[in-house]
């Protein structure tokens, strides 16, 4: 509870009918979910109507109310652990679909591996260490790079030049992070998909790079 009025105002001294002034305002407050600002002592200061009248907040409402009407206020309702269990999983469900539906689309253009996994970091440390010759290279950050149909994609970061230039010698994965081309060995995985029924494919890949490293030594 906020507490007893003393029945002085806070600006102009005036004792008799005070009210109390939310500082952060029970508008946003609902708003926003902090509904324990309503009743927080410390967010509310004692004035009379005078000086509560002209407040932002309270000046802001007559300018409103005399535009649009009076002000409904709605306060969010609180979700059950049932409820927020299945809004994460929605969540968790669209992401994958976003994902997916990405990963195919860039398939299609042959830039993408869908069944590898790696991270932007790994990506862009390797990218680093081939292009240290280079020396503007360590400023290129991977959020320039995402393409368009890259559920990644930033249009503010968004490079198209540097994005279809990195695309010549990378491929994106699932990870979020992409592999070079001259360790995808398709050729090399397709045989052992041939020769060892039921392998996964990420072994299949670790193991065809391997043989076409030991081939090239």
């Amino acid at each position: 509870m906020i507490g007893e009025k003393s029945g002085q105002c806070k600006i102009c001294k005036k004792s008799g009918h005070t009210e109390w002034h939310h500082i952060i305002s029970q508008h946003h407050a609902m708003r926003t979910g902090q509904t324990s600002l309503l009743h927080n002592p410390d967010n509310v200061i004692e004035l009379c109507r005078r000086c509560h009248k002209q407040t932002t907040a309270s000046m802001v409402r007559k300018r409103l109310t005399k535009i649009h009407g009076p002000l409904v206020r709605t306060v969010r309702k609180r979700l059950t652990p049932e409820e927020k269990r299945a809004a994460k999983l929605k969540l968790k469900r669209d992401r994958e679909k976003l994902v997916t539906d990405s990963l195919e689309e860039m398939s299609d253009r042959g830039v993408a591996l869908p069944r590898i996994s790696i991270g932007p970091r790994r990506t862009m440390n390797r990218f680093y260490t081939r292009n240290q010759k280079f020396d503007d290279s360590s400023e290129i950050q991977i959020k320039s790079l995402y393409p368009p149909d890259h559920w990644l994609h930033s249009p503010p970061d968004y490079s198209p030049t540097l994005s279809k230039r990195f695309e010549r010698d990378w491929l994106w994965t699932a990870g979020g992070g992409a592999m070079s081309k001259d360790r995808y060995k398709p050729e090399i995985i397709e045989q052992l998909f041939e020769s060892r029924p039921g392998i996964s494919y990420p072994r299949a890949f670790r193991m065809a790079w391997k043989m076409s490293v030991r081939e090239a030594n």
